[in-house]
């Protein structure tokens, strides 16, 4: 949002618990606005479910009236109706590097910051 000058809308900006019920209420506040957001970035892709149940209960159509992103990749995330757009993270790469940074340290190295891209 910064890098391209758009202002951010503290009420835009909702905490919740990780899961479907939770996505479905912090969508019902952003729904209860008056300047509801086009478009929601969620957590993760359950969160993501409960917005776009949410959305739908309130008679709107994602992504023609919201549009909804999660962040998981989740199987189900492609056969959920409409289909969820979401954003990869590879759980094993981020794993398998977290475990080789942290024996590193254990044994006494230095590690540098590292950035893990999907293959996909």
């Amino acid at each position: 949002m910064k890098k391209h000058h758009l202002k951010v809308n503290p009420e835009y900006i909702q905490e919740g618990d990780y899961g479907i019920d939770s996505g479905y209420d912090q969508m019902v506040k952003l729904l209860s606005l008056e300047n509801k957001p086009e478009a929601v970035f969620v957590f993760n892709d359950e969160m993501a479910l409960g917005a776009v149940k949410a959305i739908q209960d309130h008679g709107l159509s994602v992504p023609e009236d919201i549009a909804v992103v999660g962040f998981d990749n989740l199987k189900i995330a492609s056969i959920f109706n409409p289909h969820i757009t979401t954003i990869d993270q590879p759980k094993y790469e981020i794993g398998k590097k977290a475990t080789n940074l942290l024996l590193t340290l254990m044994k006494g190295g230095t590690i540098e910051k590292k950035k893990i891209r999907s293959g996909r």
